[in-house]
């Protein structure tokens, strides 16, 4: 009985890690960050317009997912997913909530508010913040793509493919 139990539990736990990392927005969703040289990606970070909020007169919230490739030296298959809060106004950033996605099926979360950054030039921290306090007329002209009709993982599935 118990070897069920925990059967069932492992089950459930899974399924819920699948569950979470299957609602990814399709509809307005834009790459903004690739990692690698354009044979070697091995990383995409996408954000969600149509979760993008005003929070405050210069602040914006947004979600962000990036997802790693088999062969990424440290996050191999893995996807983290971001709730952060940028300053526009003073250039400093902030996480809200983090989860990674583990290839073994685990996610962890950490919850803030963390502390504000001061966010460093030429960085995707820095495309992000660009994104959040850009008008949308603007984002394809700063080298935001939208990418119509893929989820996350079927983005990434074409950048990384070999």
């Amino acid at each position: 009985m118990l070897g069920r139990v925990a059967l069932l539990l492992v089950v459930m736990f899974f399924a819920g890690a699948e569950q979470a990392k299957a609602q990814q927005p399709t509809s307005d969703l834009y790459i903004i960050w690739v990692e690698g040289p354009e044979n070697l990606r091995n990383a995409a970070t996408f954000v969600d317009a149509a979760q993008l909020r005003r929070t405050g007169e210069t602040t914006r919230s947004l979600w962000t997912w990036t997802t790693y490739s088999a062969d990424h030296p440290e996050y191999a298959s893995e996807q983290l997913v971001v709730f952060l809060e940028v300053d526009c106004a003073q250039d400093r950033v902030r996480m809200l909530q983090s989860t990674i996605y583990q290839a073994n099926g685990r996610s962890e979360t950490a919850n803030g508010p963390d502390a504000w950054t001061y966010i460093i030039p030429n960085t995707k921290g820095a495309t992000i913040a660009a994104f959040a306090c850009t008008s949308q007329p603007e984002w394809e002209g700063q080298g935001f793509f939208r990418i119509q009709g893929h989820t996350v993982d079927s983005a990434s599935a074409v950048l990384f493919t070999r």
